[in-house]
């Protein structure tokens, strides 16, 4: 049963965040009550969140990554695509961006920007996501990762009410191996809130969960798609792709190229279709499928070649804000491996 749409109220996750008194530690763990006077000065902490639909298919020799926004806040970012490696990538969704508004303007946390440095960072064999570590690689990058999310979300001391199937932040996690099927894995990380005193509320970003998207036992489709929010309805590219109308259909009945791979798809024979036919089928429907001016973004992992950007993601229209003092990586991550 889908959810009733959130409330901008923490959507936004622009909430009060009361300043604890000196000496008083934000580390998370047991301990007790802090001490705090509510009347002191009062911050506001934002988390921008990335949200939208994004569509992984699984091609003869690689694999396409869509990512297309929504509306769902005003300033909300789209799913965020992020090279690691040759033939690794994550996408970023949720809570990624966390920031002080003025007078002290600065980036607490930029995470798709500081996911490289993680995760080269995160043990020694980068990119992390290799098969052949299994499960102890990607809990290492998830910790990595953990890490920065909990320093950030500390800050915040109202209550949040989020809805019970919707994490803090979720990253998506592709690794494409040569010549084999690729391996796609969902990273999630949830909240708990403990009440201290009056509005006070202690906030700690819990061990992340994982989960095997593909393969999977049983699914033959070669197609991934995950949302964030989960319940939005609006129709996602595996449905444009199966059922072509207006320009869309238009442009398949006059490219023969395009219309020999979306006969594979409608046959369900997505694994025989060579990215040389699947890209430019994505890119025509990715053009056609959305309002202008929704945020759209397209890459692909050739088995052969590693990552390449077809349609790069748009540049951010926000104004920048000043760095955590420390933490010069946030804005200038070192370069993927």
């Amino acid at each position: 049963m889908p959810l009733p749409r959130p409330s901008r109220s923490f959507v936004a996750l622009a909430l009060a965040a009361a300043l604890t008194a000196p000496g008083i530690s934000i580390a998370l763990g047991a301990r007790p009550a802090p001490q705090v006077n509510i009347s002191e000065r009062v911050r506001e902490v934002v988390a921008t969140l990335a949200t939208g639909q994004v569509t992984i298919l699984v091609g003869q020799d690689g694999l396409v990554v869509a990512a297309v926004g929504n509306s769902f806040e005003p300033d909300s970012l789209p799913p965020l695509i992020v090279p690691l490696g040759e033939r690794s990538l994550a996408i970023v969704l949720g809570a990624d961006e966390w920031t002080e508004p003025p007078p002290a303007s600065r980036t607490l946390l930029r995470l798709d920007r500081q996911l490289p440095h993680l995760n080269a960072g995160a043990g020694p064999n980068s990119p992390s996501l290799e098969p052949s570590a299994n499960i102890s690689q990607l809990e290492q990058l998830g910790i990595a990762v953990l890490e920065p999310l909990r320093a950030a979300a500390g800050n915040l001391h109202s209550q949040i009410q989020l809805p019970h199937n919707l994490p803090l932040t979720e990253l998506v996690l592709i690794h494409q191996m040569e010549r084999q099927q690729p391996l796609v894995s969902d990273v999630s990380f949830w909240i708990r809130q403990t009440f201290w005193q009056e509005n006070f509320w202690d906030t700690e970003v819990e061990r992340p969960r994982f989960m095997q998207l593909y393969p999977t036992k049983g699914d033959k489709s070669g197609i991934v798609q995950i949302s964030y929010p989960p319940d939005d309805a609006s129709p996602g590219l595996p449905v444009w792709l199966a059922h072509p109308t207006g320009p869309f259909a238009q442009a398949i009945a006059t490219d023969p190229k395009l219309a020999a791979a979306e006969k594979e798809i409608s046959r369900e024979r997505l694994s025989k279709t060579p990215l040389a036919e699947l890209v430019p089928l994505v890119k025509t429907a990715l053009g056609t499928m959305a309002p202008a001016g929704t945020a759209r973004a397209l890459a692909a992992v050739d088995q052969k070649n590693g990552f390449a950007w077809i349609i790069q993601p748009p540049a951010s229209k926000k104004a920048p804000v000043k760095q955590e003092p420390g933490a010069p990586s946030l804005e200038n991550p070192p370069p993927a491996n």
